[in-house]
This record gives C-alpha cells, structure tokens and sequence, in this order.
C-alpha cells in the first residue's frame, strides 16, 4: 500500500527529482535536514522544512514513499497545476486547459499517466480521452 503523503510534500519530492536529485540523495539530505544541498531548487526560496520534518519523524515512511511510491492525502486542482508543471514542466495554456473541477487535454506517455493515477488522492479520477488526459473533481473529500 501507497505512503499517504501531504500535497506540499509531494510538490517538493517532485521538484527535487526535477533538478536531478537521485532517491538516495533525497532521502539523504532530507533526513540531515540539509538546506544546503537543495538552495538551488526554486533559486533557494522553497522552504523544505516540512520535509525535513517528515523525513526526520517518520524515516521508515519517508525511505518507503521516496522508494516504492506514495498517494496524496488529498489534492486540490491548484496543487496538481504545481505537480504537474514540477514533474512534467506543464504549464495552464500549454500542457493543458482548466476548466475548474478539472484539467484537459494533457499529453503523457504511458508511464507517467499510470504514475498519476496511482499519485491521486481519491477526490480526483484520470480519464482517458483520444491521445490525452482528463483529471476531474469526484468530490471535495477525500
């Protein structure tokens, strides 16, 4: 089963993933609390303190959710707009139309629509229509 992880954490994973930190690097620097390896992520202006928290109070869960995958507990459409510009450098306008309670027209391979179903929260499902994507709104819980 999945590690439920908060939407901010997941952002920051993805954007350090984004700048080419390794897993083991991850969870490395996480666990030390070392800003210092990650000021260059966001020009240093992203505060990874919850992670560092995270990593630091719950390690075995962290190494597992870094390693083998997590869920979020529960997004919201501005918070997958963030995941998927940090992930995949979509951007409104451009990697895809929001309409609300949900996002069209996104264009992934086969792989990383599988990684965002499985990244969901529940609140959320993945269609797919022709050769894109649809997230839409299920309800406001999760």
């Amino acid at each position: 089963m999945a590690i439920k992880l908060s939407q901010p954490l997941v952002v920051r994973i993805e954007l350090l993933r984004a700048h080419g930190f390794l897993d083991e690097e991850i969870i490395t620097y996480a666990g030390n609390g070392d800003n210092k390896a990650f000021e260059k992520v966001g020009s240093g202006e992203i505060n990874f303190s919850s992670l560092f928290e995270f990593a630091r109070d719950h390690k075995d869960e962290f190494e597992q959710a870094i390693t083998e995958g997590y869920q979020i507990k529960f997004a919201t459409i501005n918070g997958i707009k963030t995941l998927l510009e940090a992930r995949f450098g979509l951007k409104e306008g451009e990697g895809y139309i929001d309409q609300n309670e949900s996002l069209k027209e996104i264009k992934l391979s086969g792989a990383d629509e599988e990684w965002l179903q499985k990244v969901l929260s529940n609140n959320w499902s993945v269609t797919k229509m022709g050769d894109s994507l649809i997230i839409h709104l299920t309800s406001y819980s999760s």
